[in-house]
């Protein structure tokens, strides 16, 4: 017999440690990544946030032109939409979580430069490589049904989650091993 309590508790327990792996893994590596509704991240080639910390010069490097674009959602926006899609969503269909603001990587360097500058008091620039790895020009999902079936949107705009990502890196940094020499 279907016991609708026990599915989802038991999807709201799977939607949990997805959520904190997913929380850990930004935490940990606060990479610029997108994420589908399967809850896989994919990785935009780069940490951005550390090269500009560790960087000791006037710039940090950023693989390809700059062109290509992604979506990005923050973490906390993330665990929460899992936490609804569990809670209140029981269909074996999926549903995209997501932001709707696509955003250059040029653009999201520049930005991440302008914020390590004014923490570290020193002003840095992103320096593109066009022959580096870019991946998919563009990578964004529909988030159409997360609105219409769970009224489900970021809270998190891209701005504030990249200050926090930031902050919270430089208060954290003295615990991270350098990702390059």
């Amino acid at each position: 017999m279907f016991n609708r309590r026990r599915f989802l508790e038991g999807k709201l327990g799977l939607a949990l440690a997805g959520a904190w792996s997913t929380v850990r893994k930004a935490a940990a590596e606060p990479a610029a990544s997108t994420s589908t509704s399967s809850g896989a991240r994919h990785s935009a080639n780069f940490t951005p946030s550390s090269k500009a910390f560790e960087t000791s010069s006037d710039h940090f490097e950023v693989w390809g032109d700059g062109s290509h674009s992604r979506s990005f959602l923050y973490a906390d926006d993330f665990a929460r939409g899992l936490i609804e899609v569990a809670a209140r969503y029981p269909a074996a269909d999926p549903v995209n979580l997501g932001a709707n603001d696509e955003i250059s990587i040029g653009d999201m360097a520049r930005e991440i430069a302008a914020i390590v500058s004014q923490l570290r008091g020193v002003k840095i620039e992103p320096r593109f490589e066009p022959t580096g790895l870019t991946g998919q020009p563009r990578r964004n999902c529909d988030t159409s049904k997360a609105m219409r079936e769970l009224g489900f949107q970021s809270q998190v705009s891209f701005r504030d989650g990249l200050q926090r990502t930031i902050r919270w890196y430089a208060d954290h940094v003295h615990n991270a091993v350098s990702s390059h020499p």
